[in-house]
């Protein structure tokens, strides 16, 4: 009699071993989780919008401010026509072109510049955010 209650003892508290289990496990997750919340939802936006919040606020800048120079921050390589490549230097003034958005063959979108020679160069958005883009 005496197995046969502690074994209904233990097969009755079995669930709460299990979502004390998983609480404890769920927390280790959740400080993971913090950590990559703005990765998260950054992908969760890509995935939904195509585009993440700063890639939509380079388009938007890329949008008003199109004819206009702006500086280089970061050196970075830029491609023109026939596949060469331009050197743009830390410091140096680009023109926004008129029509600044494009994409490639691959869906990718690309941001097209003037140099200061009047040569149209071509950046991948990436690119221009990490080299060019100035969040206000």
């Amino acid at each position: 009699m005496l197995l046969h209650t502690k074994l209904t003892n233990i097969i009755r508290n079995t669930p709460h071993f299990f979502r004390r289990f998983a609480h404890l496990s769920s927390r280790e997750d959740s400080e993971k989780y913090r950590e990559n919340r703005a990765q998260l939802v950054d992908n969760l936006r890509r995935e939904l919008y195509g585009m993440t919040m700063r890639e939509q606020a380079a388009v938007d800048q890329l949008i008003l401010r199109a004819g206009q120079a702006v500086t280089v921050r970061e050196p970075t390589i830029a491609f023109g026509k026939n596949s060469t490549f331009f050197l743009l230097e830390k410091g140096s003034h680009v023109k926004i072109s008129r029509h600044p958005l494009q994409l490639d063959e691959n869906g990718n979108v690309r941001v097209i510049l003037i140099n200061q020679s009047n040569k149209y160069l071509s950046l991948t958005l990436s690119d221009y955010i990490d080299a060019i883009h100035v969040s206000q």
